[in-house]
């Protein structure tokens, strides 16, 4: 089972937040409930049955965030997974 590696799971928790919002502000719709803990969110939305993923701002991105659905589907793990350049 993929799960957040125990020293990425701040940023996880953080990120998740950022996510939810951004996906707020840019669709006027919620896909997750913002009135949750911030474990809850980011547990949830790490488990949800759609793949989420994102990606950083640097001038070659890369992917910095995938819930297990997009690991099980890209078959890498976190660490390999938020290594992967976005080409």
């Amino acid at each position: 089972m993929q799960v957040i590696p125990t020293e990425h799971r701040e940023f996880a928790l953080r990120h998740t937040r950022i996510l939810a919002r951004s996906y707020k502000h840019f669709t006027g719709r919620e896909f997750l409930p913002m009135n949750r803990s911030s474990g809850d969110l980011a547990d949830r939305l790490f488990d949800a049955p759609c793949v989420v993923l994102s990606h950083g701002t640097e001038a070659d991105p890369v992917l910095n965030y995938g819930n297990r659905a997009a690991l099980t589907l890209w078959e890498m793990s976190w660490d390999e997974f938020t290594r992967l350049p976005l080409v």
